[in-house]
Order: C-alpha cells, then structure tokens, then sequence
C-alpha cells in the first residue's frame, strides 16, 4: 500500500516484507562476500603458484646459462686438444721419415760396406 506522507504509520505487512527483503538481500550479500573470499583464495593461490613457476624458470635458465657457458668452454678446450693433437701427428709424421731416412741410408752404408769387404 502506497502511504502519503513519511510519518505515516507503517503496515505490520508492509515492515514483514521489509524484513524479508532485508534479510534476502543480507544472504545475497552474504553469499556473494563468500564468493568474493574464495576467489581471492583462489587467485592468491594461483599468484603463489605462477611466481613459484616463475622462480623454477629462473633457476632453469641460471642453470641454461652455465651449461652454455659450459658447452663453449669445453668447445673451446675441444679444439685446442684437436690442434694439439694435429701437431702431434705432423711430429709424428716427420719423425717416421726421419726414421725411414736414417733406415735406407743404413742400409745402403751396410750394402756398400759389404760390397766394400768382398
């Protein structure tokens, strides 16, 4: 029922349905502060949960970073060893023909020495 004028008495079954909306809306609002608590939870878990990953990323790359660094080093030293080796072979090489070298003229001082005593 519409009243007239603000200090009008107001409806025993008017102030009923005014408690009743009352009290639906406070269970509204209840029910939606819930809501609202449990998705703050939620995204403060996930936040948790991203800078976790967030901090394993770092970590992974730290540990990127060193393995290459590692891998060019080892590269590095890799090489260095293959030159080393190379020379090596080139002393090898030419110790073998020094060698051959000294064998024929040898031989060769044998035969005429041979030939030298007959």
């Amino acid at each position: 029922p519409a009243r007239t004028s603000p200090t009008e008495a107001v409806s025993t079954e008017e102030t009923e349905f005014l408690r009743a909306e009352v009290k639906r809306l406070t269970n509204a609002l209840t029910i939606s502060e819930q809501g609202i608590t449990q998705e703050r939870a939620a995204a403060t878990s996930r936040s948790a949960e991203a800078e976790a990953t967030h901090a394993r990323a770092a970590a992974l790359n730290g540990k990127v970073t060193e393995a290459t660094s590692e891998q060019i080093r080892l590269t590095k030293l890799l090489e260095s060893e293959r030159r080393a080796v190379a020379a090596l072979q080139q002393d090898l090489s030419a110790a073998e023909n020094r060698y051959a070298e000294a064998s024929s003229k040898m031989k060769s001082e044998v035969a005429n020495q041979r030939q030298v005593e007959s």
